[in-house]
């Protein structure tokens, strides 16, 4: 699925609708939003595994986790432009 900057809102009401799916976004992160021993997982665009807790702001977490990798970034992660 692909969520831009506007669509933000909308992706947290998605997050909390889908409960149960694995979700690919444009970016290339993936999240399974199921509740692993109170851990939400997902992967970078790199293959590194990355979770946050099962709690209240959950989605929020999630979303500021996509907004990271929104940005364009280099081979290794990093950066490619620095305002």
């Amino acid at each position: 699925m692909e969520f831009t900057a506007s669509d933000y809102n909308s992706l947290q009401q998605w997050l909390r609708d889908n409960w149960g799916v694995k979700a690919e976004f444009s970016n290339g992160c993936v999240v399974w939003l199921e509740n692993d021993l109170e851990m939400i997982w997902g992967t970078d665009p790199y293959g590194q595994d990355w979770g946050c807790n099962y709690k209240s702001g959950w989605d929020l977490s999630i979303i500021n986790w996509l907004k990271y990798w929104d940005v364009e970034r280099t081979e290794s992660g990093g950066l490619t432009v620095m305002n």
